[in-house]
């Protein structure tokens, strides 16, 4: 008898864990999580928390709802080397960029991007 209760509490400690309902339920998941926004014509991309563990992106939850984006639009969010890598690649000839880092923890807060102008033959 007090094998299966220990069996019985063991599964639902289990299943408990398993579960991804909420935000807080990802935060003690991964390393850490980053709130980013995207800037873009493209309605798919929303303002998200994206949890990161060993520099991968685990989960990413709308902060206008709370609801689980899709794993196929992860591709717009960036982890925090991977935004030092997009920084780093960015074609200057092309355009003009604008780069904020947090003071305290030194990761890029703001990325603007802005195309040079034309200025032709």
């Amino acid at each position: 008898m007090k094998l299966s209760i220990i069996s019985l509490i063991f599964m639902i400690v289990v299943i408990g864990c398993s579960k991804k309902d909420n935000i807080v339920d990802s935060i003690q998941k991964f390393d850490y999580s980053i709130d980013q926004k995207v800037s873009c014509n493209c309605p798919e991309v929303a303002d998200a928390r994206i949890f990161i563990v060993a520099d991968t992106i685990g989960d990413a939850i709308s902060l206008s709802d709370g609801l689980h984006i899709p794993h196929q639009y992860w591709e717009s969010y960036r982890t925090i080397k991977g935004l030092h890598e997009f920084i780093s690649k960015c074609d200057t000839s092309l355009f003009n960029i604008e780069v904020e880092y947090d003071s305290l923890q030194f990761y890029p807060s703001l990325i603007a991007m802005y195309p040079k102008p034309d200025i032709g033959p």
